[in-house]
């Protein structure tokens, strides 16, 4: 009985210890693109040559790797593993992006500014880099290509589609409005499993410039329409609204603002569809599958001083909009919070 919590306390800090030294070594075998090289199994040498590295040092990389499960060793000879097929750049559902990403040196230098953070409750990026978040992507080829392929692998991870068409059908709705909806893919995929829906695509004009060519893709040209759209200023109305993944880039102040708007623009009795990260309640005990999603939140304060939320707290923010019946559809983690627009006054 007294050896697990020991044995625990051990793989616990040896995990802390080495944490960043594995994830650069994965980092250092996606850059190579490693993985892709090794498509057909091959010795250090061999490997070498395909990528133009050293063979002894690439032998020492390859070994530190096979500890890691991403590659297996028999005879001198190395063999991808399933784990370490998913850092291939070439295959479907790749880790490629995100590995690249979420080891980058930008990352880390963000996350050392993790103790000013937690003093000041203000974002790191900024500080530690002199731009923004967004502005340090456009101003960046590489590191915005890594995102994109991150983000990529994320959306396909996390598609809360069948989720929101089911929740959708049980609506009676004529005009759903996506809120930010970028170029148009979640909403022109809502009206195409909706005969008889329009959609409205509201966001920022550079944004929209792609969605003709989306709703035309996906057989909706003729039932939808893109419109330029501050969120902070006003929305356009409807008896729908989609917020996805917007909230949890704003602080409570500013996601205020936004629902505050959408409000304004939903007739009694709309439908709200919010679609984010739901933290669990853990007040009373933390679970250590949880960790992803509290990581995540201190993505969000570092990169943009922001945050994920429970539902206790997504319900605070959209009652004081004047939304209720806020309930949450699906599982902790990626999910659907809808409510209703209350009666006015």
């Amino acid at each position: 009985m007294d050896e697990n919590p020991q044995d625990d306390t051990e793989q616990i800090l040896s995990d802390l210890l080495r944490g960043a030294m594995r994830a650069l070594a994965a980092r250092a075998m996606a850059e190579l693109r490693l993985a892709d090289a090794l498509d057909v199994p091959g010795t250090a040498q061999e490997v070498a040559e395909r990528i133009d590295v050293d063979p002894s040092t690439l032998q020492r990389l390859l070994l530190a790797l096979a500890s890691l499960r991403l590659v297996t060793v028999q005879d001198g000879v190395f063999t991808l593993t399933p784990a370490g097929q998913r850092l291939r750049s070439d295959v479907p559902g790749s880790d490629w992006g995100g590995i690249m990403m979420m080891a980058s040196p930008w990352t880390l230098a963000t996350w050392s500014g993790l103790p000013e953070s937690v003093r000041t409750g203000q974002p790191a990026f900024e500080r530690v880099h002199g731009q923004s978040f967004w502005d340090y992507l456009r101003s960046n080829d590489e590191a915005g290509r890594i995102f994109d392929a991150a983000m990529a692998r994320g959306s396909r991870d996390r598609d809360p589609t069948a989720l929101l068409h089911a929740e959708l059908a049980t609506y009676d709705a004529r005009t759903i409005v996506d809120v930010g909806g970028g170029t148009g893919r979640l909403l022109s995929q809502a009206v195409a499993a909706l005969p008889g829906v329009r959609g409205v695509l509201a966001d920022q004009e550079a944004t929209i410039a792609q969605a003709p060519k989306v709703f035309a893709d996906h057989g909706v040209a003729d039932r939808c329409e893109a419109v330029v759209c501050d969120f902070f200023e006003a929305v356009p109305s409807g008896d729908v609204f989609l917020l996805s993944n917007i909230l949890h880039d704003w602080d409570d102040q500013r996601c205020r603002t936004i629902l505050d708007r959408v409000r304004e623009a939903a007739v009694d009795g709309a439908r709200l569809v919010v679609i984010e990260t739901v933290l669990p309640d853990e007040t009373n005990g933390v679970s250590p599958e949880s960790a992803p999603l509290h990581l995540l939140d201190l993505t969000m304060l570092l990169n943009f001083g922001a945050r994920e939320r429970t539902l206790a707290e997504y319900a605070g923010l959209l009652e004081a909009a004047g939304f209720d019946d806020v309930r949450q559809v699906g599982d902790t983690g990626r999910s659907l919070v809808v409510a209703r627009a209350g009666a006015a006054g």
